[in-house]
Formats: C-alpha cells, sequence, structure tokens
C-alpha cells in the first residue's frame, strides 16, 4: 500500500486518471492461485 500510495502523490502520476488501481498484494495479477 505504500508504494501506491508514494506513486500517487508523485510527480510520475500526472497522467493518471479516472482508474482503478486494484492494490490486493499480487492476488489479482495471479489469478488467485
Amino acid at each position: 500500500l505504500n508504494g501506491t500510495v508514494l506513486f500517487l502523490l508523485s510527480d510520475m502520476s500526472n497522467f493518471i486518471t479516472g482508474i482503478c488501481i486494484p492494490v490486493d498484494g499480487g492476488y489479482s495479477a495471479f489469478g488467485g492461485v
């Protein structure tokens, strides 16, 4: 969670608008295996 918050507060996230960012510890990336 810390990494996501730091990214969204940084200047690198200027182009991110209207998106849902799942913060689930990688669960959705591996299909719940």
